[in-house]
Formats: structure tokens, C-alpha cells, sequence
């Protein structure tokens, strides 16, 4: 992705002279992101109704604990293996959880605020949202991910209400959805708030 303005925590960042580059020496596109900029308040009202039918149904919302960070991070990484392993997505290779809790176990990074954790009323995770803070005021939703044993019970689309009003509540004045796939669930969530989109990029591969 490339377009005036800074880079995303996690963004890729290529000039738009790449793409062209690449494709002339036998790499093809085989999927499309985009991120894009959401009327929070509107993703707000119009979500309203799934955090309604999601707290009916006896789900429930928390930040992340850091002081169960290693527990919290083997919640995340469960849903993540879950949700992204073939058949979902063939180019989603996971890696171990010891290594993912290396990666992130000292919390660094994370800001618990902005971490989302969905349980079903059976105490089974159902899902999650992560956000980090940007550059001029943005917050961006990094990641949503909705375990596939909750599909189509709304837990996404209330996540990401959910994420707004937090990322409000804390300041933000701007909110992005980040890097989704174009023709992924999450960007069906995101045109809730009459989304615009900002930048986009392309995954390639070739033959070798």
C-alpha cells in the first residue's frame, strides 16, 4: 500500500512502482486489502442492534488482563489458529504459541485498553479486537478475528462498535480499519459506518 501520509504500526509499506516491478518479472495478484476510514458514530448507532443481540445471548466483553498476559496471549492465539487455518485461509501459516508469547510477552506494545476479548456464555472464546494507537490522533482496528464456531452470531460487527467507542472514549479522533481483505467479512463491517477507503495493496505470488 502507498499514499501520502504515514504508515500504519504493522502496515506494508512499498512505493506504487513495486507492483508493476514485480508483476513483469511473473508475480501475480491473488488477493486484495484495503484500509479505510469509518463515520464512527454511525458505526456506532448502526451496530447497535448486534451488541443488543450479543449481551441476549449471554456473550460478554473485556479488556485484556495484563497481569494474565501468557494466559490471555494463548486466548488470542487459540482464536487466531482457529479462525485464519486452512480452509479459511491457505496463506495464514500460524506460529507456535511459546513463540507468539516471546514475541509479545512483555506487553510493550500493547495497550490492554484496546484489546477486546468476546466469551460466549459457555465461557468458550467467541473472538477479539485489537487496536493500536497511530500517529495524529488515529487509532486503527489492527485486527478482528470471530472464532469460526461463532460466525453469523454478530460478534464481529460488535466488536468493532465496541472498538470505536473505546478508541473514542480514549481520544482518538480518527479511526481506521486496517489492511482488511477486499472481499472478506470485515469489510462488509467496516461500510456499516459508510466507510472510505485509503489505501489499498495487493498480495502476489509466482511459480518457482
Amino acid at each position: 500500500g502507498f499514499s501520502a501520509g504515514p504508515a500504519m504500526t504493522g502496515e506494508p509499506w512499498n512505493g506504487p512502482e513495486l507492483a508493476d516491478s514485480m508483476r513483469s518479472v511473473g508475480f501475480e495478484d491473488v488477493a486484495f486489502y484495503v484500509s479505510t476510514w469509518t463515520n464512527a458514530p454511525l458505526q456506532i448507532e448502526r451496530s447497535a442492534h448486534k451488541l443488543s443481540r450479543l449481551r441476549e445471548a449471554g456473550y460478554s466483553v473485556r479488556t485484556l488482563d495484563p497481569a494474565q498476559l501468557n494466559a490471555e496471549l494463548a486466548w488470542i492465539h487459540g482464536v487466531t489458529v482457529a479462525a485464519f487455518s486452512a480452509p479459511f485461509n491457505y496463506m495464514f501459516h500460524p506460529i507456535g504459541l511459546a513463540e507468539f508469547q516471546a514475541v509479545l510477552g512483555d506487553g510493550g506494545g500493547l495497550d490492554p485498553r484496546m484489546i477486546l476479548l468476546c466469551t460466549a456464555s459457555d465461557g468458550a472464546p467467541a473472538g477479539f479486537v485489537y487496536c493500536t494507537p497511530e500517529a495524529g490522533g488515529v487509532a486503527s482496528i489492527k485486527t478482528l478475528v470471530v472464532h469460526p464456531a461463532h460466525r453469523s452470531a454478530g460478534v464481529g460487527g460488535a466488536l468493532v462498535a465496541l472498538a470505536h467507542e473505546t478508541c473514542r472514549a480514549l481520544g482518538f479522533r480518527r479511526i481506521a480499519h486496517a489492511l482488511m481483505r477486499a472481499d472478506g467479512p470485515s469489510v462488509a463491517i467496516s461500510a456499516t459506518g459508510e466507510h472510505e477507503v485509503f489505501r489499498r495493496y495487493s498480495v502476489m505470488e509466482a511459480a518457482l
